[in-house]
């Protein structure tokens, strides 16, 4: 699954580079520093081979001085350093684990020790010294908005996922919820497959309505309500408390979007969607996310010079491939600016170099899917970008039915049928590999393409009646 904020390893490596308040306040000192004169002769030895960076000659030096001192924090957190260092695992949290016994708030050596435990596929271990980060932290650092108990309890809630441990991750995001932070997307997909897995949509309501009458300004608790409502099939009841959520807070830019796409999605009512976006819009000119939906609900009504019209002016306030990647597909969409298509495939893959290959496999399949007659240039260079994406991905059947379509395009119908055919078995039911099959059988075997024929048109009928469902 997706990582949820940022990945263990970034975060607590961040710890350990000493951006966290928690590194900055140093363990709480044990018995002063008495080596015995043979242990630190060793140590200090151990000191130099380190400042030469050569970990192994240190761990060799220091575990000559554990013989002559078998207590000394000093020398086990030494140890354990070097051993990090020469990635030896085992021993590193031997020797971390002597030291934390002495030295429990040493929190720089416990990151570390989560981070080993977790490169070792250990979660219970990781998880239980995240937990003890985040009970001896000050309330200072559980405010910390880069590094603070948010970041920790996000990490949480990505290893019980990955546990698939749904009680703990429920109880951690209700603590996550307390706390008043706003969920990761990927966090509300995990927990609302588990209030659905446990039909425990009451519960769930139960429980974000008490924590919403604590919080009378939390705005996305009300949109969970709002989702959790949609789940249960309860329509009127998410409706009426969105449009009252939504009301409340104005002065948020994700009020206006959320209530726009849901009277979209939700209520299938373009004509509010579209009134909802035009008055968000005045309140917050130029903001991209309500432009960009709005130049979707364009497109949809076929405005499309005024779709066309939002993405190039977003084009001027965001990042200019952001922008041009919505305008590519905006404009292979619609025959009318195929030229304009070609121009920004042209720009995104030769002038930018970018290599994507979703881009390359949309620009070569638009070089021939004109019915008019393709240049052998054209077809040389869409062959050429179909390959490109297919050393990338090459089991995506989009792209394996790209190549065939060009190929039969070529004048080479048994090597079209041939990526057709492995591009159909890689995805069964899509219409469009359906299709040029039959379009490359009718050279090829015109009674199998007639049964090809029919499977489409069945296939086709099923997925009409789907819609009207």
């Amino acid at each position: 699954m997706h990582r949820f904020v940022i990945p263990l390893f970034a975060f607590l490596l961040f710890w350990l580079s000493g951006c966290s308040p928690l590194l900055q306040r140093p363990p709480a000192p044990a018995e002063p520093v008495q080596l015995q004169k043979e242990a630190l002769k060793h140590v200090v030895r151990g000191a130099w081979q380190e400042s030469l960076r050569d970990p192994r000659r240190a761990v060799y030096e220091y575990n000559l001085a554990l013989l002559h001192d078998s207590t000394s924090v000093e020398i086990r957190r030494a140890l354990a350093e070097n051993y990090l260092r020469l990635g030896e695992y085992e021993s590193f949290i031997k020797h971390t684990r002597f030291v934390l016994h002495r030295e429990p708030l040493n929190h720089q050596l416990r990151s570390r020790l989560a981070i080993v435990y977790h490169h070792l596929g250990d979660l219970p271990a990781t998880i239980g010294q995240i937990e003890f980060l985040l009970n001896a932290m000050t309330e200072e650092e559980r405010n910390d908005p880069d590094y603070g108990e948010e970041e920790l309890l996000s990490l949480l809630l990505e290893l019980y996922a990955v546990k698939a441990d749904g009680d703990a991750f429920l109880e951690v995001f209700h603590r996550f919820l307390a706390r008043g932070y706003l969920p990761e997307v990927e966090i509300l997909t995990v927990y609302h497959r588990l209030v659905e897995e446990r039909e425990s949509v009451d519960r769930e309501l139960a429980f974000l309505r008490r924590l919403g009458g604590e919080q009378p300004a939390a705005f996305h608790l009300q949109l969970l309500q709002t989702d959790l409502l949609l789940r249960a099939e309860r329509l009127p009841a998410a409706a009426k408390l969105l449009l009252r959520a939504c009301a409340a807070n104005q002065d948020r830019v994700e009020a206006w979007y959320s209530l726009a796409y849901f009277q979209r999605n939700s209520l299938d009512d373009d004509s509010a969607a579209y009134l909802t976006l035009v008055e968000g819009l005045e309140r917050f000119p130029l903001q991209p996310e309500l432009m960009l939906e709005l130049a979707t609900l364009e497109e949809a009504r076929d405005s499309l010079a005024a779709a066309e019209e939002l993405l190039l002016e977003l084009r001027e306030l965001t990042d200019e491939l952001t922008a041009d990647f919505y305008l590519s597909e905006f404009y292979q969409r619609h025959a009318g600016y195929r030229a304009k298509a070609l121009a920004h495939f042209r720009y995104l893959l030769i002038d930018m170099e970018l290599e994507d290959a979703t881009l390359m496999n949309n620009y070569a399949y638009l070089l021939v899917d004109d019915s008019t007659a393709v240049s052998e240039t054209e077809l040389d260079e869409a062959l050429h970008y179909s390959r490109l994406s297919l050393e990338i991905e090459p089991e995506n059947p989009s792209f394996l039915d790209t190549i065939g379509w060009i190929h039969y395009r070529r004048g080479e119908p048994e090597k079209a049928l041939a990526y057709l055919q492995q591009a159909l078995r890689l995805s069964p039911e899509q219409l469009e590999i359906l299709d040029h099959i039959v379009i490359v059988l009718e050279e090829l075997d015109p009674e199998e393409a007639e049964i090809m024929r029919r499977r489409a048109a069945a296939y086709r009928r099923q997925l009409e009646n789907n819609e009207r469902e």
